[in-house]
């Protein structure tokens, strides 16, 4: 049996996966947060400044431009959070915690590994797609078994 037969089968994973899907959305919707907010700093002098000289240009934030700042303070975000204290915001709302195989708190570079997917939403859900169909436990996803880290209740 695999992870995603148990995530389809039993209770205990499908409130397992609930609970991360639901700490993933807090930790997403406080990072988007921030990120247009930062984005709206930078782009709001620029567009005045624009307006005075008649060219208004905020092209980088229309060009990929927040989707990569986006990216880039979400994966610094996760990885700071799981070395520090071993859960993000929306982990310790949902009462979640990452811990290394020896029940450690992630090292820096078990933290880069289980959230370089993060990245991309593509990735992330082929990394936990992945994870639990070559898995037998439906606590791990891909880069879960590679970091050698797993998700526990708090």
């Amino acid at each position: 049996m695999s992870g995603i037969d148990s995530l389809m089968k039993e209770k205990q994973a499908q409130d397992y996966w609930l609970r991360r899907f639901l700490a993933f959305v807090v930790d997403a919707i406080l990072i988007f947060a921030i990120v247009a907010i930062a984005a709206a700093v930078i782009a709001i002098p620029s567009i005045l400044l624009g307006f005075t000289t008649g060219t208004p240009s905020i092209s980088w934030l229309a060009s990929g431009g927040y989707s990569a700042l986006f990216s880039i303070i979400f994966f610094i975000y996760f990885v700071f959070a799981e070395v520090t204290t071993g859960s993000s915001l929306g982990k310790r709302v949902f009462h979640l915690k990452v811990v290394s195989s020896d029940g450690s708190i992630p090292d820096v570079f078990q933290a880069l590994i289980r959230n370089v997917a993060k990245v991309y939403w593509v990735l992330v859900f082929l990394d936990v797609v992945v994870g639990l169909a070559t898995s037998k436990d439906y606590r791990f996803k891909l880069s879960d078994r590679y970091a050698r880290t797993s998700v526990v209740s708090a």
